[in-house]
């Protein structure tokens, strides 16, 4: 019931993983439905061509322009749907979907592997979702903090 009612994040932020990664999916449904039958067979070619090794796999996905291509028409989809030229509703659910897997996934995964380049990379855009809604204590002392860590002398860091 704490997910329903917008409760208990930290509770429900396994939910909300779920959620998103469902809503993703949906959305890249939509989007191969609107590519063209070649584009469709190139990219399965290009997939069915994955080396099993997963070290080769990252550099077959990296290099391949194929999917490159697709993965770039994807992020222009996604932020067309961003934008509200899907509808208001795909706009809602995407907005939701570049909350919890863009932005609080990077933020999660940058204090977990005490990453502080990543950490002050992300930092801005939790800023924005701060000031978005209407938290400007968390945004202006958030700026502050992001200005104090930049500044910061290397060997302070503890990791």
């Amino acid at each position: 019931m704490g997910f329903i009612y917008g409760k208990f994040y930290n509770r429900c932020a396994r939910i909300h993983d779920i959620l998103a990664l469902a809503m993703e999916r949906k959305l890249y449904e939509s989007f191969i439905c609107t590519l063209d039958p070649e584009k469709k067979n190139a990219l399965n070619e290009a997939l069915f061509n994955i080396p099993p090794n997963q070290e080769k796999q990252e550099q077959f996905l990296k290099t391949n322009k194929v999917f490159q291509q697709h993965m770039d028409e994807y992020t222009v989809y996604f932020q067309k749907s961003m934008s509200g030229d899907l509808g208001h509703t795909a706009q809602y659910w995407t907005i939701y979907i570049y909350l919890i897997n863009r932005v609080n996934r990077d933020l999660m995964r940058a204090i977990r592997k005490c990453d502080v380049d990543g950490y002050m990379a992300i930092l801005p855009s939790v800023m924005d979702v701060f000031f978005g809604f209407n938290r400007p204590n968390y945004a202006r002392w958030g700026v502050l903090f992001l200005n104090q860590l930049k500044k910061a002398p290397p060997d302070v860091m503890p990791f």
